[in-house]
């Protein structure tokens, strides 16, 4: 039922925005607004399926964490 509730609400989205910008030749604008539209629903329907999604500050904090503790080191 939530992912019904989701494409609905993401179909309301895509008509009132996408009709504005078709109208307006603003192609650009379009596929990116597409692009986020679709990046957000596959998200939303993810999470409304119980699906585990990783928080990218978690990536980047390992990536980093080794880095900030050298530099921590030099200047000790």
């Amino acid at each position: 039922m939530k992912v019904v509730g989701i494409l609905i609400v993401v179909a309301l989205i895509a008509y009132f925005e996408i009709s504005p910008m078709a109208k307006k030749k603003e192609i650009k604008d379009l596929w990116v607004f597409s692009f986020l539209l679709l990046i957000g629903t596959v998200l939303s329907i993810m999470l409304a399926i119980g699906v585990t999604i990783p928080n990218p500050l978690d990536g980047l904090t390992k990536v980093l964490k080794p880095v900030t503790n050298f530099i921590l080191g030099l200047l000790d």
